[in-house]
């Protein structure tokens, strides 16, 4: 009577009424979901790979307004009669020139590796010379007691601002 009764008792047993789980769409969405998530996770994956490749783009772009600036604050210490911090912005403008324009690190750099990159760019000799004479100068009044005249300060800050126009025919994009 039990089990025999339930299985055989109409409606009750086999019958329920629903929808067969392979009628329904609920199921087919949910095998879909992990297919979506490895279509999307790709597609992040390829976009911060081209941002990553677009950094350096982005950051020799960024080569003159950044150069610009550090000449404006420079020209600014110039004017208040700061000699250190004239210097080490000047450093900064020049050094943070030719590293974002050769997709380099600033830091670190060495005056040998900076000639070997300026060398390969195919840098003029002179250029090449007054620019590590003038960041010499720039290192030397940070860690000296002297400081240059304002009339010496007034010619690094032009001759800085030279080198820059000197060395941008160089170092574009399109003499990599």
């Amino acid at each position: 009577d039990g089990i025999a009764g339930i299985a055989h008792a109409p409606g009750r047993w086999l019958r329920l009424g629903r929808t067969p789980l392979y009628r329904q769409t609920w199921p087919y969405a949910a095998l879909a979901v992990p297919l979506l998530a490895l279509v999307l996770l790709a597609g992040v994956r390829a976009r911060e790979r081209r941002l990553t490749a677009d950094a350096d783009a982005a950051r020799r772009r960024g080569a003159h307004p950044l150069a610009r600036k550090h000449l404006r604050a420079a020209r600014h210490h110039l004017e208040k009669g700061e000699a250190r911090p004239f210097y080490d912005t000047l450093e900064k403008a020049l050094l943070g020139f030719v590293g974002a324009r050769l997709s380099l690190e600033e830091r670190g750099l060495t005056r040998t590796a900076l000639a070997h990159h300026l060398d390969a760019r195919a840098v003029p000799t002179s250029t090449t010379t007054a620019l590590l004479v003038l960041l010499d100068r720039c290192d030397g009044v940070r860690f000296s007691p002297l400081v240059p005249e304002p009339a010496q300060q007034q010619a690094d800050y032009e001759e800085a601002a030279a080198l820059l126009v000197a060395l941008d025919p160089h170092l574009t994009s399109s003499a990599r």
